[in-house]
C-alpha cells in the first residue's frame, strides 16, 4: 500500500492498525507468523497487537559415562494466548547445551516479562552427575545406583526422564540408559536389554493450539512436533551382547548410540534433548548436544489491516 503522510491507506478509515517488525515473517491464509530462531526484539507501534506466542527453551546434553548415559531432556515449552503487545519486547532464545564431560542443562528462553521457559535437563552419567531437573528432565544412566533414576520436568513445561539400569556382572554386564523427557510425554524407561527412547514432543500447545499450520507456514519443527527428548545410550562389556540404544523423541530429540559410536544432537530450534552415548569394549562415544530454542508470535492478518 502507498503511505499517505506516514499512515497506511488501510488506516484512514479511523482505525489505526498496529505496525509490527522483528523476526522472520511468514504467513498463511489467516495469520502472520514472526519466528525468532535467535534472540531479538519484536516491535509493535501505533496501536496494541493481539497475538499468540509460544516459546521453547534449549535442550540439555548428557554426561559421559562408563556404561550408558541417559538421554537429555527437551527444553520447556510454553504457550501464551491472546497477549496485548505494544512497544518493544525483548526475546531471548536459549542455546542448547554443548557436549561436555559433565553434561549440562540447556539455557532458558524468555519473551519479555512472561514466564521463563526452562532449559532441558542433563542426562545422568556415572561419576559426573545424576539426571537433572529441567523443562523436561534428563534420563537415568545405565549403571546400577541412585543415578539410574530419571529427573523430573518443570510443571506445565515438560515431562520426566526415564530410568536406566545395569544387568549382569563382570564381562556380562549390559548397560541401558533411560530416555530424556519430552514436551509431550515422559522419557521411556529401559526395557530388557534396550535403552529407553526420548519422550515425544508436542504438536499442540496449551494456550496456543495446534501447531500443524504454524510449522507448515514457517518450515520449523521436526516431524510435526517440538521439544522431543534425547534417546538413552546403550553399553556392554561383551562383544556378544545384544540390545539397542534409544530413539530420539519425535520433535527434535537426538538418538542415543551404542558405543563407540557418537549419539545424535537435538535438532536446532526445536529444544530437542541430546542423545546419550554408551561404553563398549570398543570405547565410549560422545553424547549429543541439545537443540537451541525458538519463539513464534502469531497474529491475524485482519488485526493489522491485511
Amino acid at each position: 500500500m502507498t503511505p499517505i503522510l506516514g499512515i497506511m491507506a488501510s488506516q484512514i478509515s479511523g482505525h489505526l492498525y498496529p505496525i509490527v517488525t522483528g523476526g522472520t515473517l511468514t504467513s498463511d491464509a489467516t495469520y502472520y507468523y514472526r519466528a525468532f530462531t535467535a534472540s531479538g526484539t519484536l516491535s509493535v507501534t501505533v496501536s496494541e497487537l493481539a497475538a499468540d506466542i509460544f516459546v521453547v527453551a534449549g535442550g540439555g546434553s548428557s554426561a559421559n559415562v562408563y556404561g550408558g548415559s541417559g538421554g537429555s531432556g527437551a527444553g520447556g515449552v510454553l504457550g501464551f494466548g491472546s497477549q496485548s503487545l505494544i512497544g518493544d519486547s525483548t526475546i531471548t532464545i536459549g542455546a542448547g547445551a554443548s557436549v561436555a564431560v559433565g553434561g549440562a542443562n540447556g539455557s532458558n528462553s524468555q519473551f519479555a516479562a512472561l514466564t521463563s521457559c526452562v532449559g532441558g535437563g542433563a542426562g545422568a552419567g556415572q561419576g559426573y552427575l545424576s539426571a537433572t531437573i529441567g523443562g523436561s528432565g534428563g534420563g537415568g544412566e545405565g549403571v546400577t545406583g541412585a543415578s539410574k533414576t530419571g529427573a523430573a520436568g518443570t510443571s506445565g513445561q515438560g515431562f520426566a526422564g526415564g530410568n536406566g539400569n545395569q544387568t549382569g556382572s563382570g564381562a556380562s554386564r549390559t548397560y541401558m540408559a533411560g530416555g530424556g523427557g519430552g514436551g509431550g510425554a515422559v522419557g521411556v524407561n529401559y526395557s530388557g536389554n534396550n535403552a529407553g527412547a526420548g519422550g515425544i514432543g508436542l504438536n499442540t500447545i496449551t494456550n496456543y493450539g495446534a501447531l500443524a499450520d504454524t510449522f507448515s507456514a514457517t518450515s520449523l519443527g521436526s516431524g510435526g512436533r517440538i521439544g522431543g527428548g534425547g534417546g538413552g545410550g546403550k553399553g556392554y562389556e561383551s562383544s556378544g551382547a545384544v540390545g539397542t540404544a534409544g530413539a530420539g523423541g519425535v520433535g527434535g530429540g537426538g538418538a542415543g548410540s551404542v558405543g563407540p559410536a557418537n549419539a545424535a544432537s537435538g535438532v536446532v530450534n526445536t529444544g530437542g534433548g541430546g542423545g546419550g552415548a554408551g561404553y563398549t569394549i570398543g570405547g565410549a562415544g560422545n553424547n549429543g548436544a541439545g537443540g537451541s530454542g525458538l519463539c513464534i508470535v502469531r497474529y491475524t492478518k485482519a488485526s493489522v489491516g491485511g
